[in-house]
């Protein structure tokens, strides 16, 4: 799940298909045999990438973590209502059984930050 426009990230609220993820979405991809789920970092225009998937990576459930959602006002003072909502997500998903695999992060120093 990846939401490209402000706040980024599912709702927590009810349950919609398309704009919510919660207990009942952690519980449906745990059924369906998912025992994983992968953060996909969005936006290396500053410096900040995330390596690209393995073959079996691509294959998880992806919780899109943008560079937009993380950084809204300006660059260097992350949202803490974000990163706390990425982490209730990861913290469902594990409740269900799911985990994170370890991460494949490399960085750039390309322009001034």
């Amino acid at each position: 799940m990846v939401f490209k426009t402000a706040p980024h990230l599912p709702d927590a609220g009810e349950w919609d298909a398309e704009t919510s993820f919660g207990e009942a979405d952690a519980a449906n991809l745990s059924a369906w045999g998912f025992n994983a789920i992968r953060l996909g970092a969005g936006s290396s225009a500053r410096g900040f990438a995330m390596a690209r998937p393995t073959p079996s990576e691509a294959l998880l459930p992806t919780i899109g973590v943008l560079w937009a959602g993380t950084f809204p006002a300006r660059r260097g003072v992350a949202d803490p209502g974000y990163i706390k909502r990425v982490q209730e997500i990861v913290t469902v998903c594990e409740e269900h059984g799911a985990r994170l695999p370890p991460p494949r992060f490399f960085v750039c120093s390309i322009g001034s930050y």
